[in-house]
C-alpha cells in the first residue's frame, strides 16, 4: 500500500485464490499507528468453484455457426486444459417457464421471442434476489412484447424501452463502438486500449433503446449546436444515466455506437439486488462481427462476472447497522444459528426468519452489531436442496463482516453544525468549553425550597399521625362503639341557701 495523505484513497489490485468453496473471510491490514482500531478491515467472500450460467437459446440451429448460443458458449466455456471458471447450461426458450433459476448465478436470454407473464415473474423474482440477467437482442425479439411485459412503463426488469430495429446504410459496412469512458464498469478497463481492441468491431443492425427520465430528454436526435455535439472522441458529452422508480436503480449506458445518434450498445440497470445487462445487438455474427475479434472472449467473461455479482454486495456492513439476511424459502428452512465475533466464549443464538410485509421476502435479522468482526449464520437446507460437498452436511454458512465506519478514522475536529446534525431528532444543547463552568454554577444556584417544603410538610403529617397513634386508646372497637353511642344528658342539682352543718346537729 503506498503512503497515503489524510483522506486520500488508493486502489491496490490483488489476485487471490481460495483453497475451498463456501463463505470465506478476507482481511487486509496496514502498519500500526496511533489509532489501531481502524488498521484492519474484513469482508466475507462467497467462494464458488465456478459461475453457473444458464443460456436460453432463442434461435437454435443444427449448424453451430447459425445457432444463437454456440459462439458465446465457446467463449465462456472454451475447451482446453485450463478451466475457465464458468459452467454453462443451454436450454430452449420453451423451458424458461419450468427451469429452476435459483441454481444459476446469471441467466442469459439470447434472441428470445417467447416471453410470457410467467417468464416475466420468474425473471423479476430471480433478479430481485440477487441474480444477474443478460439480454442479447436479435431478429426474433418482438419489441412490443418486450416493452409491454419486461419494460412495463419503466418499472419492469428491462433497463430501457426498445424502439425500432435499425440497419446501417447499404454503403456503410457498420458502426464501431465509441471510445469507452475509464470510469465505466468492466468496459472501462479497455478504455486505454480501445483502438486496437474495439476498433475492428462493426455493428450493422441493432435496436434503438430509450432510457427513461432526464437522460432521454437531454439526448435529442440532433444536438443544439456543433460544440455540444458528441463525437467518437467525446462520448462523455452524451448522458450515461437515467432516473428510475424507487424499487430499481438507475440505468446507464456502458457502451455506445459511433453512429450519428450514438445509439446505446450495452446498457446496465439494476432490479432489486440483481444486475441487468442489455445488448441491443446479437450475441452471434448475424448483426455484428464482435465474435470474430480477440476481445470477445475476455469481454464476455468479464461482463458475466460483473452481471453475476449482486449489486448491493451484501457481505459487508458497518458497526451499528442491523444485518438482514435474505433467505430463499424453497432452499432453506426459516431459521438460522448465529455465531457472534466472540464465539465460542459467547454461545450461539438461534434466530427465526420473518416475512417482510412490503416486499414479501423472508429475512433473518440481527440488530446488535456493536462489535466489529465476522457474524456467521448457519442455514439448514430443505429436504429438496442437495448438500454442499465442501461442508459435508445439509447446511450452508453465510458470513457478514462488520467493520468500523470509515468516518471513525476522521480525526478532524467537528464543528458545531456537524455535531448538531449528527444528533438527529434528539433535543440537544450545544455548550462551548469556556461556558461549561458558568453553566455548572448556574445549575448549582437553582432554588431547592419547593422540594424541601414538600418534604417538611410530609414529615409533619407523619409526625402528627404517629403522635395520635401512640397517645390514643388503641382499642379501636371500643372507640368505634363509643363514637356510635348516643350522648348522655346531665342535669345539675339546685343548691340550697343554707350551708350544711359541719358537726352533729344540736338537740
Amino acid at each position: 500500500v503506498p503512503t497515503l495523505a489524510p483522506n486520500q484513497t488508493a486502489d491496490v489490485p490483488i489476485e487471490f485464490t481460495f483453497a475451498q468453496e463456501g463463505s470465506q473471510r478476507l482481511s487486509a491490514e496496514i502498519e500500526p499507528d496511533m489509532l489501531a482500531a481502524d488498521n484492519a478491515r474484513s469482508c466475507a467472500v462467497p467462494v464458488e468453484r465456478a459461475l453457473r450460467l444458464l443460456l436460453v437459446d432463442g434461435e437454435p440451429s443444427a449448424d453451430p455457426y447459425q445457432d444463437e448460443v454456440f459462439l458465446l458458449n465457446v467463449a465462456l466455456r472454451p475447451e482446453g486444459p485450463e478451466f475457465s471458471g464458468n459452467e454453462t447450461t443451454i436450454i430452449h426458450e420453451s423451458e424458461l417457464e419450468t427451469v429452476d433459476l435459483s441454481e444459476y448465478h446469471a441467466v442469459l436470454l439470447l434472441n428470445v421471442n417467447r416471453v410470457t407473464d410467467e417468464v416475466r415473474l420468474r425473471l423479476e423474482r430471480y433478479a430481485s434476489g440477487g441474480g444477474g440477467v443478460v439480454f442479447f437482442l436479435g431478429d426474433q425479439v418482438d419489441a412490443g412484447v418486450y416493452n409491454r411485459l419486461l419494460w412495463r412503463d419503466g418499472v419492469g426488469i428491462l433497463p430501457a424501452m426498445l424502439g425500432d430495429q435499425m440497419t446501417a446504410p447499404a454503403q456503410h459496412p457498420g458502426y464501431p463502438p465509441a471510445p469507452a469512458l475509464a470510469d465505466v464498469p468492466v468496459i472501462g478497463k479497455f478504455a486505454s486500449a480501445a483502438a486496437p481492441l474495439l476498433g475492428n468491431v462493426l455493428v450493422w443492425q441493432w435496436f434503438k433503446a430509450e432510457l427513461p427520465g432526464p437522460a432521454a430528454a437531454s439526448a435529442p436526435d440532433e444536438p443544439a449546436n456543433e460544440a455540444s455535439a458528441p463525437t467518437p472522441g467525446n462520448s462523455a458529452a452524451w448522458p450515461t444515466t437515467s432516473s428510475q422508480p424507487a424499487d430499481r436503480g438507475p440505468a446507464r449506458v456502458l457502451l455506445r455506437l459511433a453512429d450519428s445518434d450514438h445509439s446505446p450498445m450495452v446498457i446496465e440497470g439494476t432490479f432489486g439486488r440483481g444486475r441487468v445487462l442489455m445488448f441491443t445487438t446479437t450475441a452471434d455474427k448475424e448483426w455484428n462481427n464482435l465474435p470474430d475479434q480477440p476481445i470477445f472472449v475476455v469481454l464476455m467473461m468479464e461482463l458475466m462476472q460483473y452481471a453475476a455479482r449482486p449489486s448491493d454486495g451484501g457481505h459487508e456492513s458497518s458497526v451499528g447497522e442491523p444485518i438482514e439476511l435474505v433467505l430463499d424459502p424453497a432452499r432453506f428452512e426459516p431459521t438460522a444459528v448465529l455465531k457472534l465475533p466472540t464465539f465460542p466464549s459467547a454461545p450461539s443464538i438461534r434466530l427465526d426468519a420473518r416475512t417482510r410485509v412490503h416486499d414479501g421476502r423472508t429475512v433473518v435479522e440481527w440488530p446488535d452489531t456493536s462489535l466489529p468482526g465476522l457474524y456467521q449464520f448457519e442455514l439448514r437446507r430443505t429436504s429438496g436442496e442437495p448438500p454442499v460437498e465442501s461442508l459435508g452436511v445439509e447446511r450452508q454458512v453465510r458470513q457478514v463482516a462488520v467493520n468500523l465506519d470509515t468516518r471513525e478514522s476522521d480525526l478532524r475536529r467537528a464543528d458545531r453544525p456537524s455535531l448538531l446534525a449528527s444528533m438527529g431528532d434528539l433535543r440537544t444543547t450545544y455548550l462551548p468549553a469556556e461556558s461549561l463552568a458558568e453553566f455548572t454554577r448556574a445549575e448549582a444556584r437553582q432554588e431547592l425550597w419547593p422540594a424541601l417544603l414538600a418534604v417538611l410538610v410530609l414529615v409533619l403529617m407523619v409526625e402528627q399521625g404517629l403522635a395520635w397513634w401512640f397517645g390514643a386508646d388503641k382499642n379501636w372497637r371500643r372507640a368505634f362503639f363509643v363514637a356510635q353511642r348516643p350522648s348522655a344528658v346531665f342535669r345539675r342539682q339546685p343548691q340550697t341557701s343554707q350551708p350544711r352543718a359541719a358537726g352533729p346537729r344540736a338537740g
